[in-house]
């Protein structure tokens, strides 16, 4: 039996806008991007996903003006 998480079709909708980017992408971006094809939470879990899978990394910037 396949014990592996899937690699789902959102997913990959997801590691093909952060592979299309020219930048890195916030999520509030990739949720733009990837508008009508899934919802804001998906795209959350989607990234926790990956992430925790470590096939994708996040990392926080520091603003200046915000903190």
């Amino acid at each position: 039996m396949n014990t592996q998480p899937r690699l789902t079709q959102n997913r990959r909708a997801v590691i093909e806008t952060l592979q299309n980017a020219e930048k890195p992408l916030a999520a509030a971006e990739i949720v733009s991007q990837v508008n009508g094809i899934m919802d804001q939470a998906t795209v959350y879990r989607s990234l926790q996903f990956l992430e925790d899978g470590n096939l994708i990394e996040s990392f926080l910037f520091e603003c200046k003006i915000e903190g």
